[in-house]
This record gives C-alpha cells, sequence and structure tokens, in this order.
C-alpha cells in the first residue's frame, strides 16, 4: 500500500470500540518492524517521528532526517497490505510545511523554537 489518511480508520475504531497504534521510530530498523507487526495483526499502524528523530536520522539537519524519513516510510508502506500513516509529532513551523510537501499524513505544530 502506499501511505494512507487514516482518518476514515480512526473513525471506524472509533465507532467499532478499538484502537489504532502509534509508534515512534528513530531508525529504519524500527519503522520495519513496526509495519511487519501491523501486517502480522493485519492492523492499521501509525509511525510518529519527532524532531529530535528527525535531528538523528538526519545528523543534525531537521529538514534531511524529515527526507529520509519520508522515504523510509513510503518504502515501508508499500511493503506490507495494512493501512499505514506517517505522522510528524510535535515539529517547528518550518517542519511541518517540509513534512506535508515530502508526504507525510499528519503533523503535529508545536509553537516552541527547538534547537
Amino acid at each position: 500500500m502506499t501511505l494512507r489518511n487514516l482518518k476514515p480508520w480512526i473513525d471506524y475504531a472509533q465507532r467499532q470500540g478499538f484502537a489504532i497504534g502509534a509508534f515512534n521510530a528513530n531508525t529504519m530498523e524500527q519503522v520495519q518492524a513496526i509495519v511487519l507487526a501491523a501486517q502480522a495483526e493485519y492492523a492499521p499502524v501509525i509511525i510518529q517521528v519527532s524532531h529530535n528523530a528527525l535531528l538523528y536520522v538526519g545528523s543534525g539537519s531537521a529538514i534531511r532526517g524529515l527526507q529520509y524519513m519520508a522515504r523510509i516510510g513510503k518504502v515501508a508502506a508499500q511493503s506490507v497490505d495494512v493501512p499505514v500513516a506517517l505522522h510528524l509529532d510535535h515539529a517547528t513551523e518550518d517542519e511541518v510545511l517540509q513534512a506535508i510537501a515530502l508526504g507525510f499524513t499528519s503533523v503535529s505544530y508545536t509553537h516552541l523554537t527547538l534547537p
């Protein structure tokens, strides 16, 4: 599959009384494990990426980290048959805008100056 907007799945889960897991990822291996577990359970999943994860993955550059994680998330989603969303969690305005342009399916804006 491709990355999906999980809003319809979240609405369905709420009506049916179950949750959709959201898991933080800092590395490619963590993303792989998350989607493989979702596939094994045949359940939709949300991969969350934080500002600090972006800095780690991008060797100090949050924008480079976004580029890496967007590509990794897309490939991971294509490797399974369950809906996968890619969420940028608590990011700056610049990071949010870049994440949307790169294909992240949801974002969380934090009005703080992050290092």
